[in-house]
Order: structure tokens, then C-alpha cells, then sequence
């Protein structure tokens, strides 16, 4: 099991350092101080998890993250931050985080999400996930998957992935454009918003197996 730590700061991915070896006390686990050492350390070797502050000198976690995105899809990434606002989750998942962690609570949950995350599964925190259900999660008596048509629900499925358009589109062997218009109307039949909307959806209703 190869993982690596994006922070900073020293002590701080020497603490999550010594909570990952309590847990997988055989894993490799690499450290990096920046966004851009990070993207090399992805390019010279396989890695099967990313933990990754949102803020660090340089390029920010966001701006990793949707670099990861491009260059490898499938590499689950978990967002770490001081921030608890919904707002900095949203921003993550919309970028395609698999996870996003508080730090004020990473010593009680980081090997859960550790765990979730190598199942191919999401992780966010309980408080938080209702905060972001409050706001995007709509009410609705019609089962979700009623509303979408078979090829809506594979395209529904890939986005709650973290899938990009192009991504999908290659998947299905369709056009980008054609894509996009799924997309767009499963976000109308939906009442959705934004990506991070639709992976919450996604996970409440377990339509897409995260």
C-alpha cells in the first residue's frame, strides 16, 4: 500500500505519518511540502491514495487536485483542511475530491476515510454532510432513479465518480457535446446544481455505489 502526504507543514504530516503507521503499519508513505513535488512523485510512481492539504506554498490542494483529475482519474485523493465551512467541501468535491477531512478531527477519523477511500467509496464528515444536505439535498417522494433514462443513469453514476465530460465520453464512446447535454439534463430533471450537489444526491440514494 503506497500513499503519500502533501502538507507544508513538517509536524503536521509527521502526526498523520505516525496515525497511518498505527493503522497499516506496512504501507510506504511518502511525504511532499507542495503541490509540485507532489505531481512529480505522481509521475515517477504508482501511488494508491493522496492526502492532500487544501492550502500549501505555491499551488493550492484545488489546483493539485484537478491536475490529478486530468492526469490520473482513478487516484482517490483526500482533501485536508482547517476549514469546517461547507463551502471549502463543496469546492473539493466539485474539483473532484474523494474525501474531505477537517484537521480539528483528523486524529478521530483519518484512518475511517483512509479505509472508505481504498474501497472506492467517499468520505465526508457527519456534520458537514448535513450542512451540505441542508442546502442542496431537495425534497422529493419520486424515487431518483425514475427520473433519469438508462444512459442519464450511467452518466449520473460516472459524474458521482468524480468523472470528467471528456472522461465519460470516452467511457461511453460518445461526443463530449453529447455528454454535456446528459449532463445538463439530469442536472434540470434533478433540481441540481453543481456537481457536488449531484455526488450527494448520489450517496444518500446509493445510486452510484460510493
Amino acid at each position: 500500500m503506497n500513499l503519500i502526504i502533501a502538507d507544508d507543514h513538517p509536524v503536521i504530516r509527521r502526526g498523520i505519518k505516525e496515525l497511518l503507521f498505527l493503522e497499516f503499519p506496512f504501507a510506504f508513505i511518502e511525504e511532499v511540502r507542495d503541490a509540485e513535488t507532489l505531481l512529480q512523485k505522481l509521475a515517477g510512481q504508482h501511488f494508491d491514495l493522496a492526502i492532500v492539504d487544501i492550502i500549501m506554498q505555491g499551488k493550492s490542494g484545488i489546483e493539485a487536485l484537478k491536475d490529478i483529475r486530468v492526469l490520473y482519474p482513478h487516484l482517490p485523493v483526500l482533501i485536508m483542511s482547517i476549514y469546517t465551512q461547507a463551502e471549502y467541501e463543496i469546492q473539493a468535491l466539485e474539483a473532484g475530491a474523494s474525501g474531505y477531512l477537517s484537521k480539528d478531527i483528523i486524529h478521530e477519523k483519518l484512518t475511517e476515510a483512509v479505509h472508505k477511500l481504498m474501497l472506492g467509496k467517499k468520505y465526508m464528515t457527519t456534520s458537514i454532510t448535513n450542512e451540505l444536505l441542508n442546502k442542496l439535498y431537495y425534497e422529493t417522494e419520486e424515487p431518483a432513479q425514475k427520473k433519469l433514462s438508462k444512459r442519464e443513469c450511467e452518466v449520473f453514476n460516472l459524474l458521482a465518480k468524480g468523472r470528467s465530460v471528456s472522461t465519460i465520453a470516452g467511457l461511453l464512446s460518445l461526443k463530449i457535446s453529447t455528454i454535456s447535454t446528459f449532463r445538463l439534463r439530469i442536472f434540470e430533471k434533478m433540481n441540481l446544481k453543481s456537481n457536488a450537489s449531484l455526488i450527494i444526491l448520489a450517496a444518500q440514494q446509493k445510486m452510484s455505489g460510493i
